[in-house]
């Protein structure tokens, strides 16, 4: 078996053994398939060009300049596109998408945190989850509002 990079191809003298057909079926269907490793890479790499500076060691969360906003904005769709995939856009100035983004983001924060409650044996109903979210609204509006937000520029 011969592996052809240049014309993305697989060559075999014996086409018709089990093993060979086993590895070409792979190949036809890994070549064109792309990890979330893969993506992660790749978002890393344009944030990069992008003049990105990572504010958590464990990376996830970036400050971008807003000369890149629409870019930005492009790659926050295309990302979303792909399965349950999320990215919040958190503008640095006081607005209404400000915080819409940091509700969302705060809200799944600790749902996740909750969740994890959850697996490890505690029980939450559904009215206290309903309180709970309530309660994160209201401090996430006043936390918000509590800022002096500037555009940074």
């Amino acid at each position: 078996m011969r592996l052809d990079r240049t014309n993305e191809a697989i060559n075999s003298d014996v086409t018709s053994h089990d093993i060979v057909q086993a590895v070409v079926a792979g190949f036809r269907t890994l070549r064109t398939t792309h990890t979330s490793d893969d993506v992660r890479r790749a978002i890393v790499k344009v944030l990069g060009t992008w003049a990105a500076v990572t504010l958590r060691d464990g990376g996830g969360i970036y400050w971008v300049p807003e000369v890149y906003a629409a870019e930005l904005r492009r790659l926050q769709g295309a990302i979303e596109k792909i399965g349950t995939s999320r990215v919040h856009v958190l503008p640095v100035h006081e607005s209404q998408d400000a915080n819409r983004a940091l509700g969302a983001i705060a809200t799944a924060s600790l749902e996740a945190e909750l969740a994890q409650v959850g697996r490890n044996g505690y029980a939450i109903d559904d009215e206290e989850l309903a309180d709970f979210r309530r309660h994160v609204d209201d401090r996430a509006l006043a936390s918000a509002k509590a800022w002096e937000w500037e555009p940074l520029t």
